[in-house]
């Protein structure tokens, strides 16, 4: 893991933050209702973003010191997908939430297990991080593995459904 200017990059990806020059290539994931179908926004799902709204989603996490970023191949520098870390310390209760989104011709090549591992450790890399959880529908088999293999236990159930795992920051 190599951490430059809140950049994040491993053997295939880079992990920065997200610009508006993102906007359409993250537009196309979040406007895909197969994508969006998992991804629990507090909207009924599947709640796909219009363009003008992806721009927006894009600014509200700009600035911010862990959020969510672009994921770029290193290869190519195409933005596969959208993840992270989110966390926000002002929060009355704050917990640090592990979320991705890829594109779909992106799934099921590991893309999503390696940023999540990266994500984890940087995470654990800010004080007050103790914890970080994720959730997944019980149908979205794929999300439930990436949480596994990274080190994550099953620790709950939302009211609507959703599992949630979380993961300890490691005793030194």
């Amino acid at each position: 893991m190599i951490l430059t200017e809140s950049i994040l990059s491993t053997d295939r990806l880079i992990l920065r933050p997200s610009t508006p020059a993102d906007q359409d290539a993250l537009c196309d994931i979040f406007g895909d209702p197969e994508v969006m179908k998992m991804f629990d926004v507090g909207y009924a799902s599947p709640r796909t973003f219009t363009y003008e709204e992806t721009g927006q989603w894009i600014k509200n996490h700009i600035g911010i010191d862990i959020a969510p970023w672009t994921i770029l191949l290193k290869e190519s520098g195409e933005a596969i997908g959208w993840g992270g870390i989110a966390y926000c310390a002002d929060d009355p209760q704050p917990q640090a939430e592990l979320l991705y989104l890829f594109g779909r011709e992106h799934w099921g090549r590991g893309y999503a297990t390696e940023m999540a591992a990266v994500a984890i450790a940087y995470g654990f890399s800010f004080d007050g991080i103790t914890s970080i959880e994720s959730g997944a529908d019980p149908d979205n088999a794929p999300s439930i593995r990436v949480m596994e293999k990274v080190g994550m236990l099953r620790s709950g159930l939302t009211e609507a459904g959703r599992l949630i795992y979380s993961v300890a920051k490691p005793t030194e």
